[in-house]
């Protein structure tokens, strides 16, 4: 490659250098380099090196309407970066919110579950001591309920032993009411053969002093 040809590709390399990408700088730099290398061959094949001037010319023409389309793509690559960089720095301090939100959730839900954990703790105590008296008063129920039960037994033997003293003194009621009967009758009884006795001893008195009369008579 001679002199003009470096010359013209340093001018080539350092307009589009400044006008693309790097990734499009890389693949457009290739481009040129085989396109002249090609055309330098063709022009050492060919014996007409005395044209490469007016065909090199032609060729940066072409290169500069590329550049510009390659430029105008880059602008508009270059703008879409820059959405894309706003897009991004908006994502991310989206996400910052979200981040700070959902740290600031965090908190709040462990503080929640540590007073959660703090009332669970307060009615586990709380619980237990109800069982404690729960049990307490179900021994105290059922005692009662043996009690109870006792003497209800009690009552019954109480109610049965009632029962028979009742009986016992209908029978008793009977009987003294068949002695004050008999009482009375024999009182009757007795009122009579008191009455006969008494007939009897007048009878004898007046026996003694009608034989005490006639033994005087007799006497006389």
């Amino acid at each position: 490659m001679d002199w003009a040809v470096y010359n013209m590709f340093r001018i080539i390399d350092e307009q589009v250098e400044m006008m693309f990408s790097f990734h499009h700088y890389k693949n457009f730099k290739a481009f040129v380099v085989k396109s002249l290398k090609t055309k330098q061959d063709t022009y050492r094949g060919e014996g007409i090196l005395g044209n490469r001037t007016r065909e090199w010319f032609l060729m940066l023409e072409e290169l500069n309407e590329l550049a510009k389309e390659a430029s105008k793509q880059a602008v508009e690559t270059n703008k879409a970066l820059e959405d894309l960089r706003r897009v991004n720095y908006k994502l991310l301090a989206d996400l910052d919110q979200c981040r700070n939100r959902s740290g600031l959730k965090l908190r709040a839900i462990e503080a929640r579950h540590k007073e959660l954990g703090r009332e669970l703790s307060t009615e586990k105590e709380l619980i237990e001591e109800l069982q404690k008296e729960l049990e307490k008063e179900r021994l105290s129920l059922e005692r009662a309920i043996e009690r109870t039960f006792f003497l209800q037994q009690e009552s019954h033997q109480k109610n049965t032993e009632f029962g028979e003293m009742q009986h016992l003194l209908h029978v008793k009621e009977s009987e003294l009411v068949e002695a004050k009967l008999d009482i009375q009758k024999l009182k009757s009884e007795h009122a009579s053969l008191q009455l006969v006795l008494e007939n009897k001893d007048l009878q004898l008195i007046n026996a003694r002093k009608n034989l005490g009369d006639e033994v005087n008579q007799e006497v006389a």
